[in-house]
């Protein structure tokens, strides 16, 4: 029954304020990339979000290694997922 209608993603406006420290780091970057700072924001917005992604997925997976190695009676590997899991939540 003829093409599908593609919904054309509507950008949605925000306004924030910076402090002059991050204000200029992105100006920067900006200049750098060659684009507005708008632009900039975004792109290090959605950065930022797949590094957190990563960062919970690591956690979660070393959360699971480390609740499986309870039965475990190995305490080198009990340590060793223990310390993985505190850098995994505290970003070490």
């Amino acid at each position: 029954m003829g093409a599908k209608l593609q919904l054309k993603e509507v950008p949605k406006q925000i306004s924030m304020t910076l402090p002059p420290t991050l204000y200029e780091q992105v100006s920067e970057k900006a200049a750098q990339m060659n684009i507005g700072i708008d632009e900039t924001i975004a792109v290090l917005l959605r950065f930022g979000l797949a590094v957190q992604e990563q960062r919970e997925a690591e956690m979660e997976r070393v959360a699971d290694d480390f609740r499986s190695s309870k039965t475990s009676h190995n305490q080198e590997e009990k340590k060793r997922l223990g310390d993985e899991l505190g850098g995994a939540i505290f970003g070490r």
